[in-house]
């Protein structure tokens, strides 16, 4: 794999991680099984960027887990961004006071993303290793 088809994986995990991110921060009402596909399908879009991950197979990979905390950072802090929620159920967090607890949960998003991702890392690792042990067990010279 060459690495403009790498890094073309990586811009469009990318993508989807931040897209599957600002979906969530409106609240909509779709006909029929649109809602359902809309509601259920974060499992999914996980399930694409760890497979993502696993065909780049390089540290960079990691990168995307950047794009979710960019878009709530966007939508908090320069827009006129209103959550359709009103923050009543759970309260209102003013990070305004406290900018190094904004900078921490951020961080810790960050953090927590970049584990999930790393998944397609172990699995690729994993995969290798299978693959190389059958490899290396029918040369002739392999012991």
């Amino acid at each position: 794999m060459t690495n403009r088809s790498r890094v073309a994986i990586t811009l469009a995990t990318a993508l989807v991680l931040g897209a599957s991110t600002y979906r969530y921060a409106f609240d909509l009402s779709l006909p029929g099984v649109l809602q359902d596909i809309w509601d259920h399908s974060n499992w999914m879009i996980d399930g694409l960027a760890i497979l993502g991950v696993f065909l780049v197979y390089r540290w960079w990979a990691l990168l995307p887990a950047i794009a979710p905390a960019a878009v709530i950072v966007y939508l908090k802090s320069m827009t006129d961004y209103v959550e359709p929620w009103h923050g009543d159920a759970i309260g209102t967090f003013d990070f305004s006071d406290q900018p190094v607890l904004y900078v921490l949960v951020v961080i810790v998003g960050i953090a927590l993303q970049a584990a999930v991702l790393s998944v397609g890392l172990l699995l690729r690792a994993a995969w290798e290793r299978v693959r190389s042990g059958r490899r290396g067990g029918s040369l002739p010279d392999s012991a």
